[in-house]
């Protein structure tokens, strides 16, 4: 997901890890899910760089989360 919002912004890699404080690749295991839980100041330093609402990452998220509780699900009790 962190990838498709970086080529939504039209956002290099090399860019976003420099921003981020992190390695390359450390942001392409990042992107590749390769990392399970990357710390949330990462995510944030990352979001904040692409300029992109936390709020929709964290929607996008968990309707991309394959363990997401019926609650959670898209349209949920609508």
């Amino acid at each position: 997901m962190l990838r498709a919002i970086r080529e939504e912004r039209g956002r290099t890699r090399e860019a976003v890890a420099v921003a981020a404080g992190m390695t390359l690749s450390a942001l392409q295991k990042l992107e590749t899910a390769r990392t399970h839980e990357p710390g949330w100041q990462t995510v944030v330093s990352i979001l904040d760089f692409l300029e992109h609402p936390l709020d929709d990452f964290e929607r996008r998220r968990r309707a991309d989360s394959p363990n997401r509780t019926p609650d959670e699900a898209p349209h949920a009790g609508r």
